[in-house]
């Protein structure tokens, strides 16, 4: 195993809250492996509410200068609800004085590192809402949170199908495309509040072999470079609407710019 996702496992902690139901339904056994001992929050009582405020917090620093923070009746409604919030924690022992001042808190009580959000779909599969971690926040090195969050959760969750939007610029891609590959279901998606986000549909993975660094690359030696520029994504789009089955399988960075490898099943 990769030391960085050691690290992780040795220091940080697993909480998810969801209803009841649901969290009746996780597996236990998978975290038991990596950690000593989770934590679960019901969104229902007042005992959760000191928590749930430090996750609003963490959203609030992820997020909150792009404007894409999350409202609370969304994160209640649209979140914990019908779905699930997952993610790892630290004692804040564990962190420095300036990454604790930053947080608002003191020492030795759990602070949320990270999240990722699921909810269900009515079609089959489960749609991840949100995907946010401290990495690069604090001086706390937690290289590979974003990575080990997402995957322990879909596992955690028993999750097979998953489903994403995400836009083409973002730094998150290459953490998507760690975990799989990506079959397109729009490449430019004007309802959104960023048109150039693309939709995905993506199934089930050996979480042993992501750890311990195992990817299989036969594909993407037929794949080809797609630099995602406004007419690019618009003319993708039109091969997806008439019919055309694409992928992502990976991303480089050129000249600071987001380069995707490519998989077209049907020729155009």
């Amino acid at each position: 195993m990769n030391k960085k996702y050691q690290k992780l496992f040795s220091k940080l902690v697993p909480y998810y809250v969801c209803s009841h139901e649901l969290a009746t339904r996780v597996n236990k056994k998978l975290l038991d492996q990596f950690f000593k001992e989770t934590y679960y929050f019901n969104p229902l009582l007042l005992e959760s509410r000191d928590f749930i405020e430090k996750i609003y917090h963490m959203d609030e620093i992820t997020f909150g200068s792009q404007q894409l923070g999350m409202d609370r009746w969304v994160f209640f409604d649209c979140s914990v609800m019908p779905g699930f919030v997952f993610g790892l924690m630290i004692n804040s022992s564990e962190l420095d004085d300036s990454d604790r001042e930053t947080l608002g808190i003191e020492k030795n009580e759990f602070f949320p590192l990270s999240m990722y959000i699921a909810i269900p779909c009515a079609g089959g599969g489960w749609f991840g809402h949100n995907l946010s971690s401290l990495n690069g926040k604090l001086n706390y090195d937690l290289s590979g949170l974003g990575f080990l969050t997402k995957t322990l959760a879909l596992k955690f969750f028993g999750i097979e199908k998953h489903l994403g939007a995400t836009q083409w610029d973002s730094h998150s891609v290459f953490l998507h495309l760690k975990i799989s590959k990506l079959k397109l279901m729009s490449a430019y998606t004007p309802i959104h509040s960023i048109a150039e986000t693309f939709s995905y549909e993506a199934e089930t993975f050996h979480l042993e072999n992501l750890l311990a660094g195992i990817q299989d690359q036969r594909e993407k030696e037929q794949a080809v470079d797609f630099d995602p520029t406004l007419k690019n994504i618009c003319e993708l789009q039109e091969k997806i609407e008439a019919g055309a089955l694409v992928y992502l399988l990976g991303v480089k960075k050129e000249k600071g710019k987001n380069i995707f490898q490519i998989l077209y099943k049907d020729k155009f």
